[in-house]
């Protein structure tokens, strides 16, 4: 018996298994109080690019200037200056703030880009690495009031909160 024929769905089929091949991708997300912690850990054990991008539908309290997005990270995404995420970098939005961080080798672009669909552009947060583990660390405060320090020690992220220890959590292995 033969199998019918499906049609065409005209996608485009662009997965490298290859690019893929060895690469472990983890994320372990937890909520508590006004917090959201957004830990990824990428096992890349050929050193290629690894990308943690964030798309935020909110514009920058301190907006950039059109002039200030220089360099373009993927089509149609200009990146303003590049920043290395140690200390953590806080971004500042209406009602909420994000801190991105890295204990690696990474590096933070600020961008802005195309929303979906591209009838207006939306903030990109980028960070870029190479490394063989990397650790890319988000943290959001819901509350947009808090001070929030973050520092890996001993593989475990400390999270304080206006100066008060509030979670440890273990950086996956």
């Amino acid at each position: 018996m033969r199998l019918p024929v499906l049609p065409d769905s005209k996608t485009r089929v662009e997965w490298d298994d290859s690019a893929y091949k060895d690469v472990v991708f983890r994320r372990h997300i937890t909520v508590s109080d006004d917090l959201l912690v957004d830990i990824i850990t990428v096992d890349n054990p050929y050193s290629q690019i690894v990308d943690t991008t964030y798309l935020v539908d909110a514009q920058f309290l301190s907006a950039l200037k059109k002039e200030e997005y220089l360099k373009v990270l993927h089509p149609n995404v200009l990146a303003a200056k590049e920043i290395i995420p140690e200390p953590a970098a806080k971004f500042a939005f209406q009602g909420f703030t994000l801190y991105c961080y890295s204990p690696g080798a990474s590096t933070l672009y600020p961008g802005r880009g195309p929303n979906n669909p591209s009838t207006s552009d939306i903030e990109y947060l980028i960070m870029r690495s190479r490394e063989q583990r990397v650790n890319h660390i988000v943290v959001t405060d819901l509350s947009g009031e808090n001070d929030i320090k973050l520092k890996v020690e001993k593989k475990t992220l400390t999270v304080r909160v206006n100066d008060e220890l509030t979670q440890l959590y273990p950086l996956l292995s």
